[in-house]
């Protein structure tokens, strides 16, 4: 296995490992919110957050500090706009989704809360979808090859 085959393979997995947490995630907003947020769906809800916060604080770190992003710019510097605009969301990202889940877990059990968080997690999940296939973008033409992943 080449370093390149390598490299890639590492940031297709966690690519897609997010991109299941966040299809899981939207699958059970839209679960809860037509069963009228029954007690064990806004538990998973919050669960599926944590998740998510834990998986965005280990991704963009890794992006970060030597990372993805870095390699894929050693190879191709003229996206180095684009990955700047994108390195820069990382830390909205993160406070919004502190905020988010310090909300879900004071109201995991007041359905009245999750209708108000149902809008704001249903715009941070897309807003993370368009923001991971920016990266997949860059990083792709960057190695002239398709992760496979949601665009």
């Amino acid at each position: 296995m080449t370093d390149d085959t390598a490299y890639l393979e590492q940031v297709r997995a966690e690519h897609y490992g997010l991109e299941q947490v966040l299809q899981q995630l939207a699958e059970t907003l839209e679960t809860a919110q037509a069963l009228q947020w029954p007690d064990a769906s806004m538990q998973r809800l919050v669960e599926l957050l944590t998740e998510l916060r834990d998986q965005i604080e280990c991704h963009f770190t890794q992006e970060e500090v030597g990372g993805y992003m870095e390699e894929a710019l050693s190879r191709a510097p003229r996206f180095s706009a684009q990955a700047v605009a994108l390195l820069k969301q990382h830390a909205e990202f993160a406070r919004e989704l502190h905020d988010l889940l310090a909300r879900a877990q004071a109201g995991r059990d007041n359905p009245g809360i999750w209708k108000q968080l149902h809008a704001e997690v249903q715009a941070l999940l897309k807003r993370l979808k368009a923001h991971e296939a920016g990266e997949n973008r860059i990083i792709e033409a960057a190695f002239n090859e398709d992760l496979g992943l949601a665009d």
